[in-house]
């Protein structure tokens, strides 16, 4: 059995697979050193900005369930 949740995409590149593609096509890379992470052996990161996901958690216990 096989059940889908949700499809979706979200990368340090983009937040839309259309977005994604034209990035990955135009050779850009969504790794790049993070000041968090300076005093590790390597310090790159590819760092997502959060969506909005007020308008879907309705209830405190829906952010839990994440």
């Amino acid at each position: 059995m096989i059940g889908v949740l949700a499809v979706g995409c979200v990368t340090p590149l983009g937040d839309d697979p259309a977005a994604v593609a034209r990035a990955v096509a135009g050779g850009h890379c969504g790794v790049r050193p993070h000041a968090a992470l300076e005093f590790l052996p390597s310090n790159l990161a590819g760092v997502v900005e959060g969506p909005d996901l007020g308008p879907w958690l309705k209830r405190r216990k829906d952010a839990r369930l994440l």
